[in-house]
């Protein structure tokens, strides 16, 4: 029996109807074939143009992308999804700052997801200061100034003072171990960078914000002399919480004076390729501005009350 449905395109056009009434004859296999794999057959020969035609389930039909940049999303963490696909947008210089998003009901077609789904997202960019809701007008991308993006951070921080200590714990893990790696793979040139790292921090004591790109220059230096694309991921993963953290140390009376010193110690355990004394010299200088952080506390109000000089717990920094 002759399968009207099959090349739609084809007996729509009156091409190739002959075609079609007679394709079980010219294919007399697939009569024996139960009705999904009908469907999944989709290899016509001597179709024009050596065409591959795809036939779908009418009742398992998905929405293509209308562009492919805001191709169609599955449904697992939906939200999750549209937002790292901004975001994604953002990093590659599609959306710039300042720049408005298409309308609701566009974007959401593009992306082919509810309104309600795309919303959600983009409250969760809001609140993370990565776009702005202007009521009436539409959603744009913020500046994405430094200082914009890491205050909700910063908030994350301020909240209790133990979530600055559990980061503390967690650098320590990765990061000494990262050492001792870095110890046994680095190269003289990478030793050579690392160096001008501690120097540009020394010249950088009365500018706060060149000394955090050197210390953060240091620490991704050891990173990737580890050469370990994994641990390099999970230190990536806390970048944005490490670096509102070292916003707040460089503030704290010593620390700019002394961390140079724990950088100079293990950098030369590095030059010495020393894994041990490399994971001793880092977990040392975390501990120190882990103390810093300790004396800054208890220099807002002594047990009775009265200010305690900070300088002299901070004085605990070798």
């Amino acid at each position: 029996m002759a399968r009207q449905e099959a090349c739609p395109t084809a007996c729509h056009t009156g091409r190739l109807s002959e075609f079609c009434k007679n394709e079980s004859a010219l294919f007399p296999h697939e009569a024996a074939l139960d009705k999904q794999q009908r469907l999944r057959y989709t290899s016509l020969r001597n179709w024009p143009n050596h065409q591959t035609i795809e036939r779908s389930d009418p009742h398992d039909r998905r929405r293509s992308a209308v562009q492919p940049r805001f191709r169609a999303l599955e449904r697992r963490a939906l939200a999750e999804q549209i937002a790292e696909r901004i975001l994604q947008l953002i990093r590659d210089g599609e959306l710039q700052p300042g720049q408005k998003l298409p309308p609701e009901r566009e974007l959401a077609a593009l992306l082919g997801v509810s309104r309600a789904s795309l919303r959600e997202a983009t409250k969760a960019l809001a609140m993370r200061n990565i776009v702005e809701i202007r009521q009436g007008d539409g959603t744009y991308v913020t500046s994405l100034d430094p200082a914009l993006l890491m205050a909700p951070l910063d908030f994350f921080l301020a909240l209790s003072q133990s979530n600055f200590f559990h980061l503390f714990e967690v650098r320590k893990i990765l990061e000494g171990s990262t050492a001792a790696l870095a110890a046994e793979r680095i190269t003289d040139e990478e030793v050579d960078y690392l160096q001008e790292c501690v120097h540009r921090a020394e010249r950088a004591a009365e500018d706060s914000e060149a000394y955090l790109q050197a210390d953060l220059d240091l620490h991704n230096g050891i990173v990737q002399a580890a050469r370990n694309p994994v641990l390099a991921r999970l230190m990536e993963s806390l970048s944005a919480l490490t670096w509102a953290s070292r916003r707040r140390t460089v503030e704290v009376p010593g620390v700019k004076v002394h961390a140079p010193k724990d950088h100079q110690a293990i950098v030369d355990a590095l030059r010495a390729r020393d894994p041990e004394r490399s994971r001793h010299m880092m977990l040392r200088h975390l501990e120190h501005i882990q103390k810093a952080l300790e004396a800054e506390r208890w220099g807002e109000a002594g047990e009775d009350g009265e200010q305690v000089e900070v300088q002299s717990r901070a004085s605990c920094l070798p």
